[in-house]
C-alpha cells in the first residue's frame, strides 16, 4: 500500500515529462507545416 502512494509523485512527473514532449512536438508540426 505504501508504495503504490509512493509511486503516484514519479508517475505524475512521467505525465508531465510526456505531456511536455507531446507540446514540443505539436509546435514542430506546427512550424513545418506553416513552412
Amino acid at each position: 500500500m505504501c508504495n503504490h502512494i509512493h509511486s503516484i509523485p514519479y508517475n505524475l512527473t512521467y505525465f508531465i515529462n510526456f505531456f511536455h514532449h507531446g507540446l514540443s512536438f505539436l509546435r514542430v508540426n506546427e512550424y513545418i507545416s506553416s513552412r
